[in-house]
Formats: structure tokens, C-alpha cells, sequence
């Protein structure tokens, strides 16, 4: 996951983080799937027909179809096994569905009274034409002839004889170079004399939906620096940090990992761990992730700096229900003890300590970008902020003023004494006359 612009999205979450913890937390435990809770097996209760594609089975089950994405096919045990499918299921139609086919790689259905329908959009397809299903089929690949009787079905080839496999059969279609047929609530695949029925495996993210936060709020509150990786066949649950916990986690999407990934250790929650790739939190097995030894650390610019932001974080993952070790709109001046760099972050983080008005001490991250080390050493506190209305004209036009009235004052002293001692000498000279 690629960097983003974060700093805004800081500022924004730690202004609205005036709401802080939730105290609402369950008291229940986080419990999240075992990895193979998310696996179900298809199962039907009543298959009426189906119809084959390259990659993707649909079959009628009752008034459903069930469409099943095919995932790996596993052949290593002596059923094969389709692994990690998908399902999809339609339903609600206006018309009861009989049958079903595919037919340039779509499926349609029809109602048995001479419509057919697209499966993606239930729309009525014009010139459509569903291949029925019948109870004697020709393979040209491989020369054999399958025929429904009672009680079972009949596989003929002239050089190799017949072969009878007993059973109830029903619904003979060929798609590709196989005959299938269905058995029961089972699809059986014909090849030659041999027959095979496959278990489908899909995947179901309905487990990861609700789970409870446990003591999530405690643990992101009590953080301690860990990075994990995520080990591949993991599976892993987006979950929304962006508001308060209460009960439940608000979960996203949920996919299995298919390689190793390196995460961001959030905490340790019941049986779960929680985790960050950039901007997006996960919950996820905690026997999925292994705790990373790799030092993160360079050395900080500065080593004081001014915090432009009004919070610092507990962890470095900037979320409005992770703790804030500090609000308020004073300036303020931390400690930098060093430098975060990773690439599961979303930027940059610097790792500082400040001291409050009470004398308490705390240690937590800031984003770098709400940072500056402008006018902060190591032994003073910044500059002070000149008046705003402070310009150096000011100071010339208030210096002329005061020079101005220095020297009027001298003038008139000068004056007067010029007049005193003026005065003095006129009135010795007219008494020598």
C-alpha cells in the first residue's frame, strides 16, 4: 500500500478526538475465525439441474441457483477437491426455474414454458436456446456412449465392452470433453468408464462480521512499539478505528494473505491480533503474525522541537480512537528521542516525551510533518513572536520623534541661556560710561 498524503488527515483526526475512549467496551472477549471457519463445503437440498463453464458451476437447488467459482482443484487425495471457490446465489425470481444452461460462457435459465433468462441481469434473452438434459449421450472425445437405465447407468464402448454403475441417475449433458450427470444432490463427472464426484470448497467471510473489541480500547491505550509479519494463508478482516469502540468491531472486507506481509503491531486482543499496513487497520489470528526484531530507528534532526499538531499519539498510527497522550492549544516544546522510518507506515513518525503543568511525563509519536525544530536548541525555549503589528518604520518614525524633541529642548535651553548671560554683559558696559 502506497504513501498518502497524511497530514491532513492527522490534523483532522486529532481535532476530533475530543471524545476519546469509548467506556462502553464489551466485557466480552475478541474472539476472531479459525482459518478454517472461513472454509464451507456446497451442499445442496434439492438439485434439479446445473449447467458447466470454464471456471464456474451453476446449479438449480430448488428455486435457487447457486453459482460456484471454481478456485484450485486439489486431485492429491482419492476425491478431488475444489479449494478456496466462491459462491454466489440468486434468488427471488418471478418465475420457477427448471433449468439451466450455459451458453457462450453465460448462464440462462428458463421457466420450462419456452423463456429464457439471463442469470446476471434476469432478463428475458431473445434467441436463446437452453440444450436439455437427456438420458443417452455420445462423447465423440473418447468414443463411449453413457445411457440412463434403472436402477443405474450404462457406459458402452465397442473395443472395451460395457460397464454398468448402479445408482439413480439423472440429466445427461456434455460440456467439454466430459459427460456429467447428476446423482442424488450430486454432480458426478464422466471420464471414459471412471466416475468422479468432487466436493466443492468455498470460501465464507460471514464469521469475520461480528466480533467483539474486548479490551481493544485498553491496548491501544497501553501501546508498546512492535512490528510483526503477517504470515501468508493468514486470513485478515479490515476493521474502522476511526470512531469510538463500543460493542462491536466495524468490519471492511475480508481476504486471505498469499504471501508474508509486514504489519504494524497495534495490540494483542483475545485470541487476535490487531494490526496496521498504512492507513488501513486489520484484526487477524494472533498465530498468524510473528514479532519482527529489525531496529526502525535513525537519529532525529533535532533533538527539541515546537508541536504544531494538539495530540500525541500513543502509537504511530494516526486513529481517533487511539489514545492521545496530550490536546490543548498551548505551545509546546518535546523532546525528540529519535526517528521512525518504515514502509508499513504511513509516513514518517518522530518518538517524544513531554512534561505537563503537573509535572507528568509522557512518551508517545508525532507525525513528522507536526514537527519543527525552528527556533528550538537544546537550552532555550523559541523565540518569542514579535507583535504583529510590530514593523521596523515604527521604530524610525518613534526614533526621529524623540530626536526631534531633544534637540527643541536644547534649542530653548541654549535660549535662555544666551538671554541670562546677554543680559549680563549690556549692563556692565553702560555703567563704565
Amino acid at each position: 500500500m502506497k504513501r498518502l498524503a497524511f497530514i491532513s488527515t492527522a490534523l483532522l483526526l486529532s481535532v476530533s478526538l475530543a471524545g476519546g475512549i469509548s467506556a462502553n467496551a464489551a466485557a466480552a472477549e475478541t474472539q476472531y475465525p479459525e482459518n478454517g471457519d472461513f472454509t464451507s463445503t456446497l451442499e445442496f437440498s434439492s438439485l434439479k439441474d446445473y449447467a458447466v463453464s470454464d471456471g464456474a458451476f451453476a446449479f438449480v437447488d430448488g428455486n435457487t441457483v447457486k453459482v460456484y467459482e471454481v478456485g484450485t482443484l486439489d486431485e492429491s487425495g482419492e476425491k478431488p477437491v475444489y479449494k478456496n471457490g466462491s459462491l454466489t446465489e440468486y434468488g427471488d425470481f418471478e418465475v420457477t426455474v427448471t433449468s439451466i444452461d450455459c451458453v457462450n460462457g453465460s448462464f440462462y435459465y428458463s421457466d420450462g414454458n419456452g423463456k429464457v433468462y439471463s442469470l446476471s441481469d434476469k432478463s428475458e434473452a431473445e434467441g436463446v436456446t437452453l440444450t436439455q438434459s437427456k438420458n443417452l449421450l455420445l462423447n465423440e472425445a473418447t468414443g463411449y456412449t453413457y445411457t440412463i437405465v434403472e436402477a443405474g447407468i450404462t457406459v458402452y464402448k465397442a473395443e472395451v465392452g460395457e460397464t454398468k454403475i448402479n445408482g439413480t441417475f439423472s440429466g445427461l449433458k456434455k460440456y467439454g470433453d466430459y459427460i456429467y450427470a447428476i446423482s442424488g444432490n450430486e454432480l458426478c463427472k464422466f471420464s471414459e468408464a471412471d466416475m468422479q464426484t468432487a466436493e466443492m470448497q468455498y470460501v465464507d467471510y460471514s464469521p469475520a462480521k461480528n466480533i467483539s473489541v474486548g479490551n481493544t480500547a485498553e491496548i491501544l491505550k497501553n501501546y508498546t512499539l512492535r512490528f510483526v509479519t503477517v504470515a501468508s494463508g493468514a486470513y485478515m478482516t479490515e476493521v474502522d478505528l476511526s470512531s469510538a469502540l463500543t460493542d462491536k468491531f466495524k468490519t471492511g472486507e475480508t481476504a486471505e494473505i498469499l504471501e508474508d506481509a509486514p504489519a504494524l503491531l497495534l495490540g494483542y486482543s483475545g485470541n487476535a491480533a490487531l494490526v496496521s499496513i498504512g492507513k488501513q487497520s486489520y484484526i487477524t489470528l494472533k498465530t498468524n503474525v510473528t514479532e519482527d526484531e529489525g531496529d526502525y530507528f535513525t537519529d532525529a534532526e533535532f533533538t527539541k522541537a515546537q508541536l504544531l499538531g494538539d495530540a500525541i499519539y500513543a502509537s504511530p498510527f494516526v486513529m481517533e480512537c487511539g489514545y492521545a497522550l496530550y490536546r490543548g492549544n498551548d505551545t509546546v516544546i518535546v523532546d525528540v528521542k529519535r526517528k521512525l522510518k518504515s514502509d508499513v507506515l504511513e509516513a514518517d513518525f518522530y518518538e517524544v516525551s513531554y512534561t505537563d503543568k503537573e509535572g507528568k511525563t509522557v512518551t508517545g509519536y508525532v507525525i513528522s510533518g507536526l514537527l519543527s525544530g525552528d527556533n528550538v536548541d537544546d537550552d532555550k525555549q523559541p523565540t518569542e513572536k514579535p507583535d504583529a503589528n510590530h514593523t521596523e518604520k515604527n521604530n524610525v518614525k518613534t526614533v526621529l520623534i524623540v530626536l526631534m524633541v531633544v534637540i527643541l529642548v536644547l534649542i530653548v535651553i541654549s535660549y535662555l541661556l544666551w538671554l541670562v548671560t546677554g543680559g549680563k554683559r549690556g549692563k556692565t558696559k553702560s555703567t563704565d560710561k
